[in-house]
């Protein structure tokens, strides 16, 4: 039994391939085909067996030993050595790309950033002057004068709206223009008058200025008196020339803000213009003046504000209602926008004339034989 024993484990391990095969990494083993060894097991009997992870042999006193197969090919296993090399050197290469663009990516982050530090620093920074035909009001410029409609850039050439309404009829009342016309602040020159919202608007944008907001009339107009020895009030429609009442003046040096023409803003309104005043006639109410602690009396001087009428007299229609059919033709009133008008002009009552006068009345289709204008620029 015993010189049996011996010949079976002689010849057992004749026959086994003693490789060092633990200086292959499991993935190199798979891809020589051979499959990575399991732990030992206890047979289950004598004899020889062959099982998923390679021949076996099992001896009847319970060792175990691992038939581990044919050697590999050489040139197999250094090809897939040097392949793991190129793959490690790949991805050692794809980190090293990635910490490039990273800092690429930061590099823009901060260029980025910069900008943006320079774009807030211009736009914080100092503002352009105003023209010598405008004035300063914080960060916009306003004309000087009431604005003067030319065939020319130059404010040189025809002039229209002295007297009548005589624009071109490429200069159309309702905005369609096909022939530029452009407005100019100018001394010493009767201001455009009879002229649509539509046309004021296109004449500023011709002279690369705009039409002034409502707020920004209200700020430009501070400080300018109200009484017909200083403004051009209640003077039966006569219009006087750009710079004929230098008392007429606002805080900022803005000429005729109150009396000589009503000036289109750009403001539109379509509501009920009823403000629950009793209104002096038809369509007209006051500003009420008001007082209580702890402001103390607030005085709006008696200006009027003119609207659609009360909604309980259909005949004034509401805020928009509008003489379509011309200053001196028909009252014609339907329920329009309307475009507002500030100011007063010359044949208003100075009693309601002044910086709070405001007529939202008015389609901004209308050319009112004392409707005029100026523009706004920023700085």
């Amino acid at each position: 039994m015993t010189t049996t024993r011996l010949v079976l484990v002689a010849t057992v391990v004749l026959g086994v391939w003693a490789c060092d095969d633990d200086a292959l990494t499991g993935r190199q083993r798979s891809a020589l085909g051979e499959h990575p060894r399991s732990p030992v097991e206890q047979p289950a009997g004598n004899g020889i067996e062959r099982r998923d992870d390679g021949p076996r042999v099992a001896l009847d006193d319970g060792d175990v030993y691992i038939l581990r197969g044919a050697p590999p090919d050489p040139a197999r296993v250094s090809a897939v050595q040097s392949r793991d090399t190129a793959q490690g050197a790949s991805i050692t290469a794809l980190q090293g790309t990635a910490t490039t663009q990273g800092s690429s990516i930061s590099a823009v982050d901060a260029s980025l950033t910069a900008l943006d530090s320079r774009v807030d620093a211009l736009e914080a920074g100092p503002l352009r002057p105003c023209p010598a035909d405008m004035v300063t009001v914080g960060n916009f410029c306003i004309d000087r004068y009431e604005a003067t409609v030319f065939a020319a850039a130059s404010c040189t050439g025809t002039r229209y709206g002295a007297s009548s309404y005589d624009y071109p009829a490429g200069f159309s009342p309702n905005g369609n223009v096909t022939t530029t016309l452009y407005a100019c602040s100018v001394p010493g020159v009767v201001p455009s008058a009879s002229i649509s919202w539509f046309q004021a608007q296109q004449a500023c944008a011709a002279s690369g200025k705009r039409l002034c907001s409502n707020d920004e009339w209200q700020a430009a107009a501070a400080g300018t008196p109200d009484d017909t020895a200083s403004c051009n009030l209640d003077t039966a429609g006569t219009v006087g020339n750009t710079d004929a009442r230098p008392a007429c003046v606002s805080r900022f040096g803005a000429l005729n803000m109150v009396g000589n023409l009503w000036e289109w803003v750009t403001a539109w309104v379509s509501e009920t213009g009823w403000n629950g005043q009793a209104p002096s006639a038809g369509n007209e109410s006051i500003w009420p003046d008001h007082g209580a602690p702890p402001y103390g009396t607030v005085s709006y001087g008696n200006d009027g504000y003119w609207h659609g009428g009360p909604t309980s007299s259909p005949a004034h229609g509401s805020s928009g209602s509008s003489m379509l059919a011309g200053a001196d033709g028909p009252t014609v009133r339907v329920r329009t926008p309307a475009a507002l008008l500030r100011g007063m002009g010359s044949y208003g009552p100075a009693a309601t004339g002044g910086v709070f006068a405001e007529d939202a009345s008015t389609a901004p289709t209308r050319t009112g034989f004392l409707s005029g204008f100026r523009c706004c620029r920023d700085r």
